[in-house]
């Protein structure tokens, strides 16, 4: 779930910059291959990675997962809701 997230975000923070997949990588020193697979989910980037892209788009690393954890967190509400 996470991957899908990270995913999607950066997408559309590339979008929102107005920036190609082949503008991001030689800004962040990646390959144009490298964000396609970031952005199709098909790759995960290294914790070093997330930094650096969280870096350029002025972001925290929170930003990648906060839609990911607010599921799981609702997942596990409605679990214990009901056991009650």
């Amino acid at each position: 779930m996470i991957k899908l997230n990270f995913a999607k975000a950066l997408k559309e923070l590339r979008m929102d910059f107005g920036i190609t997949q082949l503008d991001l990588g030689r800004q962040i020193g990646y390959t144009q291959a490298s964000i396609s697979k970031w952005e199709k989910g098909e790759r995960i980037p290294s914790v070093n990675d997330l930094i650096t892209v969280a870096n350029f788009f002025g972001v925290d690393l929170d930003y990648f997962t906060k839609d990911c954890l607010k599921k799981e967190k609702d997942i596990i509400l409605k679990k214990s809701k009901v056991k009650e």
